[in-house]
């Protein structure tokens, strides 16, 4: 087994997404952490791009624009009788 110089973590995964890692190891014939240590940089990696390219940027004003629409709604009355 290859030493990994790196901190030692611990991470509750639910059954059915460790089901996941474990079918994905197997089927790549990877240890599980290896399998994790794989998804975790992929995962990075498209954050980081979509953060590089403005997508994360922009999916934080729209959520932020639609809670402000939700408050503002919640205080009208959409629908008068």
């Amino acid at each position: 087994m290859q030493k990994i110089d790196g901190e030692r973590i611990q991470v509750i995964l639910p059954y059915d997404q460790l089901a996941r890692v474990d079918r994905i190891a197997a089927r790549t014939k990877q240890t599980r952490a290896e399998t994790m240590r794989n998804m975790i940089e992929v995962g990075m990696t498209v954050f980081e791009d979509y953060e590089r390219i403005g997508l994360v940027r922009m999916v934080e004003i729209l959520e932020r624009t639609k809670k402000a629409l939700r408050s503002e709604v919640g205080q009208q009355t959409l629908f008068k009788a």
